[in-house]
């Protein structure tokens, strides 16, 4: 009898990468009009490429978030000779400009709804973003962020906490993500059952061990949780 079930958050409930670029591009734009002679110099896949080998080079990324997105504009202006006086700023303006665009996934919404109040329901991310921004605070019992308690996915540990929180053995939870090694594969270390939400259909890598449920529309899931 499954007691709770929880979800991994970006590009799960929603589409990050839409939010991502989003958020880019406000910054490029700001900077240009500081820096006017950035522009067509600066462009997003240079900001996209920096954030991932800043990224690269710390140890724990996914609990330096706010540090690596400095980087990656510091990058960016040392590229045209400036220094790294508008890096924070920058990141402030893509933080507070990126989840303008940012809805749920109409599944999400239908599975959550009909979720809510038979179990306990949870977040866990590697990412930084609130419930808020999307609306759905009043979903979720639980939230466990990988830069406030310390350990990321696909770390089993982080998924036996969540455990502890909901008291509840592994194969009782249920967990749902669209990544195969942070969100399956972890979640599996950790004795829980997974599902993978799949919305493209890609296909599932030959020779790893495969999650209980595959899904390509989150709605899915309220049956197949209904059926354990």
């Amino acid at each position: 009898m499954i007691k709770a079930v929880f979800f991994d958050y970006d590009d799960t409930l929603y589409d990050l990468e839409r939010v991502r670029r989003y958020g880019l591009s406000v910054a490029l734009q700001y900077l240009y009009e500081r820096l006017p002679d950035t522009r067509g110099r600066i462009l997003l896949e240079h900001l996209t490429r920096f954030r991932e080998e800043a990224a690269a080079e710390v140890a724990n990324p996914d609990i330096q978030l706010t540090a690596i997105r400095i980087e990656s504009f510091r990058r960016a202006l040392a590229m045209c000779g400036y220094g790294d006086e508008l890096a924070s700023e920058l990141t402030r303006v893509y933080f507070e400009s990126r989840f303008r665009v940012a809805v749920p996934y109409e599944g999400a919404l239908t599975a959550l709804r009909r979720l809510h109040g038979r179990y306990p329901l949870g977040i866990i991310s590697n990412g930084d973003t609130p419930l808020e921004m999307l609306g759905l605070e009043g979903y979720f019992d639980h939230k466990l962020y990988a830069d406030e308690v310390g350990l990321a996915k696909p770390d089993p540990r982080i998924f036996q906490a969540a455990m502890e929180r909901v008291a509840c053995a592994p194969e009782e939870f249920v967990y749902v993500g669209d990544s195969i090694v942070f969100d399956v594969m972890g979640a599996m270390n950790a004795g829980a059952r997974t599902v993978w939400f799949n919305p493209r259909g890609e296909p599932y890598p030959d020779g790893l061990a495969r999650p209980d449920f595959e899904i390509g529309d989150l709605a899915e899931l309220v049956e197949i949780v209904g059926k354990l």
